[in-house]
């Protein structure tokens, strides 16, 4: 109590939630200066910690353990691609796939499960009296260890584990000397699949002048080996701080030479590029399958991932300028022993914690989630059971809504965060659908009847197929069908009523028992004369859009002057042809006409097939008004969605697909979807028809087709009438 007799209350002040980082199995100290930079409090409990940095392997029990918000460095299965012999084996299964994508590693045997393999290519060697130069390491080691140049392959015993390569003899020499380079690569999730890339890197040069292998020199690791780890003790070994000087220095250093010799180091790093990708798509079956199954409750293309990894990957280049893959660092070294060490490994694992995007309030949300669900498996509520399959159907829309923009606003915020790093998968190239293809073969190859699942599952994050704009789309068509059957409904109540309600008595206000009794059967006989003409009606629409589908199939895209047949033909040597006309034809579509002409081809198509269809639907009143009238006008919308994307979506098995939303937001039957799906054929024909006549292309006897002049589309070009017309037999 004060003097004055009041009490004075003392106001409890909230403690400040702050990041906390376990780095209690790690040796590095600049992993701490990072941590200590951005404000990360260091402690020694893994169980609570927000970000666990490890520098050995983990297992899928620790990731298990895991918490939403925490982080750990690793991910499980990586040892797939950092193990020697695993990666050879992987690299050499995705080869007999995709011979022509998969060459950029040496050839290469695990012993001793490949030694006669080994034995018998040595043969045919000294056969053709050649020498070549083998090197030697052990299966899963790491800092030079146990590596050997080797030419006389009968010292090798049948019993050694050991991996056998074919030495580069060839290499790029800077200076005199053999290097390699050491690559950082950022894998920020495997559901769905994100790499980065790091601009910058570290030139690791030999400590003795270069010189084809002969039996003298096979012994001199400091001219064939570049590891730091045995170079440092050679008295050559130059500590240099400047970026242009010493046994250590940075890429930035070899594009400069390389500009200065007149060499493409663009191209070069393109290359480089293309191997990360595909190394790590040979790993992403192993990742996501052992993710999974520590972590079963994932929904995939969350935007959260619990697990992320630095990966060093040694890239060594060969006289040719052709990058070659020699072996994956899952735990790369992160010594400082100079300036150049410190500058880029700082920001290696400084932007990699950063893209993280970790958030101190992340721990209370994940522990309010984690206390909602449990509450909810203790009541067990039961489910409503006014929940309609329309509201089901909305309610997962909106989920995934909401879950697709938690992913967009991830994806900027790491656009916009990444530094030094640049995102490499997935992203808009032309390259990034033969990636896809590769992940695919992967997840056949590595994980055969298991991968189908994973595959379909895993391609949700990466292609992302419902964009916001379909969701809304979909959201919008569900509510539409809700006020349509709250209208049927009032509709249908307010005839029964009619129905089953007597005129009433003049003697008295009040209902008798009999006169209750008597509405009760109306309106129970009202529902069953109901439930049969609704049957009927159904089965009636059922007959006549089977007709529909019929006469649909007898729509035929004419060119002006042709018969169908040429016409067909024409068509035909379009398919041929069609790697030399794609990208021609997409020019056309998306570029070349605007988005007045665009609606006009499609008017052709819906033109005819709306006087089609009214045909088969004379019996009907108010054919516009039918679902499969309906149907067809948000197709033709679809068609001309994202100005003109929609279409020519229909024209490639990657990307969003008009199917995927009709399936998703209607139940359609089979005739109604294959009339969707005829529809969509004669928009393409028509397409194609109007290219290949506003390009001036002709059927050519020979066999082919071929551009008479450069191809145009000029406001003297008609698109209806003679132009193209659709009529049906």
């Amino acid at each position: 109590m004060s003097s004055n007799g009041t009490s004075r209350k003392t106001k409890k002040t909230k403690k400040k939630t702050v990041i906390t980082i376990n780095l209690s199995a790690t040796r590095y100290d600049v992993v701490k200066r990072v941590a200590e930079t951005l404000g990360f409090s260091e402690t020694s409990d893994a169980t609570e910690a927000f970000i666990t940095w490890v520098d050995g392997v983990i297992t899928s029990e620790k990731v298990a353990d895991l918490k939403p918000y925490q982080r750990i460095n690793h991910f499980p299965g990586m040892g797939e691609i950092a193990r020697k012999d695993s990666l050879a084996r992987n690299l050499q299964k995705m080869q007999k796939v995709n011979a022509e994508e998969y060459n950029f590693f040496p050839r290469t045997w695990n012993l001793p499960s490949e030694y006669n393999s080994l034995m018998n290519h040595y043969r045919d060697i000294r056969k053709r009296k050649r020498t070549r130069t083998f090197i030697s390491k052990p299966a899963n080691g790491a800092m030079g260890n146990g590596i050997h140049l080797i030419q006389n392959l009968e010292k090798l015993s049948v019993h050694d584990h050991i991996v056998v390569q074919e030495y580069l003899d060839k290499p790029l020499i800077v200076e005199g000397m053999k290097f390699d380079l050491r690559i950082y690569v950022l894998v920020l999730s495997c559901d769905p699949l994100k790499i980065f890339l790091y601009k910058d890197g570290l030139m690791r040069f030999s400590t003795n002048e270069y010189a084809p292998p002969t039996e003298k020199n096979l012994s001199d690791v400091y001219m064939h080996l570049t590891n730091y780890s045995i170079n440092k003790s050679n008295g050559n070994y130059m500590y240099c701080d400047d970026a242009d000087k010493g046994s250590k220095r940075t890429i930035q250093h070899l594009e400069d030479w390389m500009n200065r010799n007149g060499y493409n180091f663009n191209a070069l790093w393109s290359n480089i590029t293309d191997i990360v990708i595909k190394t790590v798509i040979v790993a992403e079956p192993f990742l996501l399958h052992s993710y999974r199954m520590a972590r079963p409750g994932t929904t995939s293309g969350s935007p959260e991932s619990v697990c992320f990894e630095v990966l060093g990957m040694d890239i060594i280049i060969d006289r040719k300028l052709r990058p070659w893959l020699l072996e994956v660092n899952r735990s790369p070294s992160f010594g400082c022993e100079t300036k150049i060490d410190e500058e880029i490994k700082f920001d290696v694992i400084k932007t990699s914690f950063s893209l993280l995007n970790m958030k101190p309030s992340e721990k209370r949300k994940s522990l309010a989630v984690q206390k909602e669900l449990s509450r909810e498996r203790l009541l067990r509520p039961k489910i409503k059971e006014d929940l309609t399959q329309l509201s089901v159907r909305k309610s997962f829309i909106k989920s995934q809504l909401e879950e697709l923009r938690k992913v967009s606003e991830k994806t900027r915020f790491e656009d916009k965060n990444c530094g030094q790093f640049v995102r490499i998968f997935p992203v808009k190239t032309s390259k990034h659908s033969t990636y896809v293809n590769l992940l695919s073969g992967a997840f056949r190859t590595f994980l055969e009847g298991r991968g189908s699942l994973l595959e379909q599952d895993s391609y949700q994050g990466i292609f992302q197929h419902l964009r916001e704009s379909e969701l809304l789309d979909m959201l919008q068509q569900c509510e539409h069908e809700e006020d349509e059957a709250r209208r049927k409904v009032k509709a249908r109540l307010l005839k029964l009523r009619s129905i089953s309600t007597p005129p009433a008595s003049p003697e008295t206000n009040h209902p008798s028992v009999s006169t209750v009794t008597q509405r009760h059967l109306h309106v129970r006989a009202g529902d069953g004369v109901a439930a049969a003409v609704n049957k009927e009606a159904r089965e009636r629409d059922e007959q006549l859009t089977k007709k529909s589908l019929s006469s649909l199939n007898d729509i035929k895209i004419k060119f002006p002057g042709k018969e169908d047949s040429e016409t067909q033909k024409l068509l035909k040597e379009l398919t041929v042809n069609w790697k030399f006309h794609k990208p021609r034809i997409a020019s056309y579509w998306l570029v070349k006409l605007d988005s007045v002409k665009r609606k006009k081809l499609i008017d052709i198509v819906s033109d005819s097939v709306y006087t089609v269809l009214s045909k088969v639907w004379v019996s009907k009143s108010g054919f516009d008004e039918i679902r499969l009238q309906a149907l067809l006008s948000r197709l033709y919308n679809r068609m001309l969605w994202s100005n003109g994307q929609g279409l020519w979506n229909c024209f490639s098995a990657v990307g969003t697909n008009w199917e995927v939303i009709f399936t998703r937001s209607d139940a359609l039957s089979v005739a109604e979807l294959n009339c969707c799906k005829r529809v969509v054929q004669l928009c393409k024909e028509c397409l194609q028809i109007v290219y290949i006549y506003s390009s001036e292309i002709t059927f050519c006897d020979v066999g082919g087709i071929s551009v008479k002049s450069s191809w145009y589309l000029g406001d003297s070009v008609p698109l209806r009438g003679t132009l193209i017309s659709a009529t049906s037999r």
